[in-house]
């Protein structure tokens, strides 16, 4: 019998159940009287959404495909070395750990140093956890994002964002 209940199932199917009873408590949650155009309670329900939409299709992916190795560990380090076993740092939960620490420290630094700053240093170490070189063009994709969610956050959302070191 094939097995039914691999990683990506599992996780898909909590997810589902799990990010629609955080939006029911969203939904429920008393309401701030804060003078914006899109209340604060519309993120997380929003998030939480594309959670269910992603579990979704994440789901239908795992029906799909037949299970075997990741593409990542697969994938030999070099040419010269087929058989080598990946480095520690370019493993995927490698990069998971990576990910989650770099969004803990960009939560710490973002009252400091502000949205803009935090975010660009965010954007641009982010991409070299998931893909070494590129330096350029991970610098103007990082600029170029952060500046449009800061002003579309600010201008047409009016939603208060932190200043810090910029004043902004």
């Amino acid at each position: 019998m094939k097995n039914i209940f691999n990683f990506n199932r599992l996780v898909a199917v909590l997810t589902i159940p799990i990010a629609t009873f955080l939006i029911v408590l969203a939904y429920r949650a008393p309401r701030p009287n804060v003078p914006q155009i899109v209340g604060p309670h519309v993120w997380p329900i929003s998030i939480l959404g594309l959670m269910i939409i992603c579990a979704i299709f994440l789901f239908l992916q795992t029906i799909r495909k037949k299970e075997g190795p990741s593409p990542c560990a697969a994938a030999p380090v070099s040419d010269t070395e087929p058989d080598v076993d990946l480095k520690w740092y370019r493993k995927p939960e490698m990069t998971a750990v990576l990910t989650i620490a770099g969004l803990l420290v960009y939560a710490f630094l973002l009252g400091t140093f502000g949205f803009l700053i935090c975010t660009i240093l965010l954007v641009v170490y982010q991409t070299r956890v998931i893909q070494k070189g590129h330096w350029a063009r991970n610098i103007i994709t990082a600029v170029i994002f952060s500046l449009a969610v800061y002003f579309g956050m600010t201008k047409l959302l009016m939603v208060n964002l932190p200043p810090g070191l910029l004043g902004w």
